[in-house]
């Protein structure tokens, strides 16, 4: 996919992760997988935290 985006830019994440640069120039393949790793995780993780909290407020609240 970040082959794909460097050679057909969108407007996405992965865009902006194939596109950002640093000090060392643009950010490698070897960098930007385990990057998207993270953010899937993270994404996934906060979600399922937040459904559960909200349920077991409703539930200890249900007024």
């Amino acid at each position: 996919m970040a082959a794909e985006r460097r050679a057909n830019p969108g407007d996405d994440l992965m865009t902006k992760l194939v596109t950002v640069e640093d000090e060392r120039g643009p950010l490698t393949d070897q960098e930007i997988v385990p990057t998207c790793i993270i953010l899937l995780q993270a994404g996934h993780e906060t979600t399922a935290d937040i459904i559960g909290n909200a349920t077991k407020a409703l539930l200890e609240n249900p007024g």
